[in-house]
């Protein structure tokens, strides 16, 4: 109830103030990509005024064509602004692609109201009958229609000429003391593509006078978190009380209780701290925590808005770029570092700080039901109409509780007990007991058993008819670009390539100017050619400024 508390605090607010709305401008650190590269992706959240919004805890992007969108990303957006990465598949077609940007609160407006922008895409892995391209007879620069502005924003390198893996020093000078968005790309230039101008400054201005015709109050912001929707199939009689649910896969207990719509079948869940790539269990149960013969699905909450049109990828395929560019990013997906990005998440519960029993300080049984009995008092198994059930020891009515407890096996729900006490103990890492009332979304359990594996991923075990697990991409963190270093002679002499197209990309800049100035630094790579580092602002007026410098790479 907290989040709805919230919201209707904020509309309140809202509406005495006059600024309800939202909009967004979305950055990337160029406008081609190949198939297997990253694209590089902030999010600007922003109000019609252009003061930082402190709405909406998501964006989302979508690229696509006429027919489907073929990358969608949910980005976590903190004090306002969001950035993170995501790969380009191999399966797509090559074409012009539109770049959507959005709120869910954004939604009630339309998408007129949505950031729209245009990107270019190469797959020179596998052709399709849905590529939309045209050869041309001569090369074309793809950065030659950037909309000229006025400006005394300067970006310089320290030199003009670099050999391989020499360190770079950009200077940014002459910075307005308004920013409140700043962004630095290094890319090289090709001569691959010639993608339609994109006026930034006129998509702004129009984000700014637009008002909406009709807007609608379907669309909550996701204040504290990511919103699920779910829908209940089939649905259930209006007099059926059900209990739907979510848990996260893992070591950490992240259940959240939904609530059902009494006109339909659809159940919203409100979450908090829940990030990047997870597995998910959803489950439905009667207040009985007794399955149903119903199953909880999913609802994408993406928006699919697709173009009406979009032009013919005009390129001219040099056999050099072409080869190069596709060896990088194939080598990008060989050489991607496997370990991801883990930063510091809060426990998404505050609970009591629980009796825990690790199995390996103890002897180990051959059943779960011997390791309850032998040394965990606070446990009892018993028989309840012919079925066994785990209790635990309530200390405040000094018993046993009824079987309303809430039994986790790596933080997904388990009702039918007799699948995890014939469950291997071997597996079991360690057992977590949370005694007590405790409360998820208005649904009180008499305690916890959070039962924890060593691997965290429920190795071995089926769950139960009512449950379904899946994948699923939660609100993506902001994740540090990394870029290979070379400070010294033998990090020089490492044998691993480094082909990248995009050399440099810092999507946080405004964060290190100091008395209008910037200093950054980074390595040149493998790749020699000509390149351009490119800058772009936001002002608290809404002027968009950006410029650029160029200098080559060789050997």
């Amino acid at each position: 109830m907290k989040q709805l508390y919230i919201i209707l605090l904020f509309f309140c607010f809202a509406k005495a103030e006059g600024v309800i709305n939202e909009r967004v401008i979305v950055h990337t650190d160029k406008d081609c990509y190949f198939a297997g590269e990253d694209i590089y992706v902030k999010m600007l959240v922003i109000n019609p005024l252009f003061q930082i919004s402190d709405l909406s805890r998501v964006g989302y992007v979508e690229i696509c064509d006429t027919e489907k969108p073929y990358i969608q990303l949910k980005l976590a957006i903190e004090n306002g602004k969001g950035y993170g990465k995501i790969a380009v598949p191999d399966n797509i077609p090559s074409g012009i692609y539109q770049l959507c940007g959005y709120t869910r609160f954004m939604r009630n407006e339309g998408e007129q109201s949505f950031f729209k922008s245009r990107i270019a895409i190469i797959n020179s892995i596998r052709r399709s009958e849905k590529d939309r391209i045209e050869i041309l007879d001569k090369p074309t620069a793809l950065i030659t229609d950037d909309v000229p502005i006025a400006n005394s924003l300067k970006i310089n390198t320290d030199r003009t000429l670099y050999k391989n893996r020499t360190q770079v020093e950009l200077s940014l000078e002459e910075i307005p003391d308004d920013v409140i968005d700043m962004t630095v790309s290094v890319f090289r230039n090709d001569s691959l593509s010639a993608i339609p101008s994109f006026d930034m400054q006129q998509t702004i201005d129009r984000m700014r006078n637009f008002s909406p015709l009709n807007s609608s109050p379907d669309w909550l912001p996701e204040i504290e978190g990511h919103i699920i929707n779910g829908k209940i199939i089939p649905n259930t009689a209006p007099n059926v009380s059900v209990i739907p649910n979510i848990s996260v896969i893992g070591k950490d207990i992240q259940y959240i209780n939904g609530r059902k719509n009494p006109s339909d079948s659809i159940v919203t869940f409100y979450t908090s701290g829940v990030y990047n790539h997870k597995q998910l269990v959803s489950s439905i149960v009667n207040s009985f925590l007794e399955p149903l013969p119903n199953r909880l699905d999913i609802i994408s909450p993406f928006c699919e808005y697709l173009p009406d049109s979009l032009p013919v990828f005009a390129t001219c395929l040099s056999n050099n770029q072409v080869n190069e560019r596709s060896v990088a990013a194939q080598l990008n997906t060989m050489f991607k570092d496997s370990v991801d990005f883990q930063p510091d998440i809060k426990p998404y519960f505050k609970l009591n700080k629980p009796l825990t029993y690790n199995l390996d300080e103890y002897t180990r049984f051959s059943t779960i039901n011997e390791t309850i009995f032998e040394f965990i008092y606070q446990l009892k198994v018993s028989k309840v109409k012919g079925k066994r059930i785990i209790q635990i020891y309530n200390p405040e009515e000094q018993a046993f509780n009824r079987g309303n407890s809430l039994i986790l096996l790596d933080g997904a729900p388990v009702y039918d007990h007799e699948k995890l006490l014939a469950y291997s103990p071997y597996l079991i890492h360690k057992i977590d007991i949370y005694s007590g009332w405790c409360s998820f979304s208005g649904e009180a359990y008499c305690g916890i058993v959070a039962f924890t594996t060593f691997t965290g991923n429920l190795p071995s075990f089926r769950l139960g008819s009512e449950s379904q697990l899946f994948e699923y991409d939660c609100p993506a963190l902001p994740t540090p670009a990394l870029f290979p270093e070379y400070p010294t002679t033998a990090a020089k002499n490492n044998r691993q390539p480094d082909f990248r197209h995009t050399m440099y990309w810092n999507p946080t800049v405004e964060n290190l100017i100091n008395n209008k100035r910037a200093q950054l630094s980074f390595y040149t790579s493998d790749l020699n050619g000509d390149y351009t580092a490119k800058v772009e602002c936001i002002t608290s007026s809404g002027k968009y400024i950006t410029a650029t410098c160029k200098f080559t790479v060789a050997f």
